[in-house]
C-alpha cells in the first residue's frame, strides 16, 4: 500500500520490461497527471497518492493545504492539454524528438 502504481502493465515473469504500446495503455499520463497535481499542492507524488489512497478528495486535499479548487484544476487541465497536444503532434506511440509519427504503408498524405 502506498506504492505508486506501475508505468505499465506488465507481461510474463515478475522483473519483466513493460509491454510495448502507448502510453495511454499504462500509467503515464496519469503519473503525469499526479505529478502535476502535486506540483501544484507543493507536495510530492508519493505523498499526494498516500492522500488519495486514503480516501481524501483531490479537492479535500487542496484544501487542507491552503490551495484553491480551481487552481488544482487549472493544473490538471494544463497537464491534460499537454498530453493532448504530444499526441496531435508527434502520433502514437510518443516520440522523444521531434517531427510527427511515420505515416503507415500505403497511406497519403
Amino acid at each position: 500500500m502506498g506504492a505508486l502504481p506501475p508505468t505499465a502493465p506488465r507481461t510474463g515473469a515478475p522483473g519483466a520490461p513493460p509491454a510495448p504500446g502507448p502510453r495511454w495503455a499504462g500509467m503515464g499520463p496519469r503519473r503525469a497527471m499526479l505529478r502535476a497535481m502535486a506540483s501544484y499542492l507543493g507536495m510530492t507524488p508519493r505523498a499526494l497518492w498516500t492522500e488519495l489512497r486514503s480516501g481524501r478528495t483531490p479537492a479535500q486535499i487542496a484544501t487542507a493545504r491552503g490551495k484553491s479548487v480551481s487552481g488544482l484544476r487549472a493544473a490538471m487541465m494544463a497537464q491534460a492539454t499537454q498530453e493532448i497536444d504530444a499526441f496531435i503532434q508527434h502520433g502514437w506511440p510518443p516520440r522523444s524528438g521531434t517531427g510527427a509519427a511515420k505515416p503507415s504503408a500505403g497511406s497519403s498524405g
